[in-house]
């Protein structure tokens, strides 16, 4: 047992949950809101259990886990925290049996899962995803505290889903937090000076952050402490393998950012680079971006 409610315990799937997960992982609820898993068969069960389930529990230390009602053991659902490479923070995540609905024990475990993340795991920030129509997840998802921040894709071949946000540091640590972004105004400065004299770059506010455009296209993204991650740096695209590279060579200099990291772009941490590194990231960045026309243009 990991997690214990009035109602509900929830422990980690086993292989022998296999028959259930089949029956859960092919409702028509679970496909159209959440995905197909592919999951046919008990041995395409094991398989999600053993790759997906328990994988994330021996990697993250957390995963997705089997809800039980207490006086009876049967299992009705599965509620917990996902770790996925292209969200910056472990997302909740919970499904039931359709005969188990509108009776609590969505919220019941979601709020269980909230407390441990929090208490247990320490975690200081929960996301959460879902397909735009489905209501019912957003609104349990309002219920223990998260709010709607945005549309966002998690891969280029994805549908747009949206993303939910609930800090849990205390208020103390958030209010220092908030002075932070002041911090960096020098550094939005440098950034602004470099890609401002780059042929026909612009400039407009993104998720509340300098953003910077080439014709229609992003190709540099300042993150100043946003949403209390730490960061003083922007966000600029990279050639093929150069992000990893760039990670291990110097990780106190670069970092992978949420949402875009997956497509090979680079965090920059930008008081520990100086302006002759940083115009170098950014022309390479607004090449990267810009209409192979443009090209000429830039000074070598």
């Amino acid at each position: 047992m990991v997690i214990e409610t009035e109602r509900l315990v929830l422990r980690k799937v086993t292989i022998d949950d296999a028959e259930f997960v089949l029956a859960l992982l092919n409702q028509p609820s679970f496909i159209r809101y959440i995905g197909d898993r592919g999951v046919r068969n008990l041995e395409d069960a094991r398989g999600y259990i053993l790759n997906r389930l328990i994988a994330s529990y021996e990697q993250n230390g957390y995963g997705l886990y089997l809800v039980e009602i207490k006086e009876s053991g049967t299992p009705i659902g599965i509620s917990g925290l996902v770790k996925r490479d292209t969200l910056p923070d472990a997302d909740i995540g919970f499904a039931f049996l359709p005969e188990y609905w509108s009776k609590g024990y969505a919220v019941e475990s979601a709020v269980a899962v909230m407390k441990y993340a929090r208490e247990t795991l320490k975690l200081t920030r929960i996301l959460a995803i879902t397909s735009p129509d489905n209501a019912a997840s957003a609104k349990l998802l309002g219920k223990i505290g998260l709010r709607f921040e945005r549309m966002i894709k998690l891969s280029d071949d994805d549908d747009e889903v949206k993303l939910f946000r609930r800090g849990l540091i205390t208020r103390l640590k958030r209010v220092s937090k908030q002075r932070e972004p002041n911090q960096g105004k020098k550094h939005v400065e440098r950034v602004r000076r470099i890609c401002l004299a780059l042929p026909e770059a612009w400039e407009k506010l993104s998720h509340g952050e300098p953003t910077f455009f080439v014709k229609k296209k992003v190709f540099a993204m300042c993150s100043i402490n946003h949403h209390n991650d730490g960061h003083i740096a922007v966000v600029c695209p990279a050639p093929l393998g150069v992000q990893q590279a760039l990670i291990e060579s110097a990780p106190k200099k670069y970092y992978r950012p949420p949402y875009v990291g997956g497509a090979g772009w680079i965090g920059v941490e930008l008081p520990r680079v100086s302006d002759k590194e940083l115009k170098m990231h950014l022309r390479e960045a607004w090449r990267l971006i810009a209409p192979a026309k443009l090209h000429a243009s830039l000074d070598v």
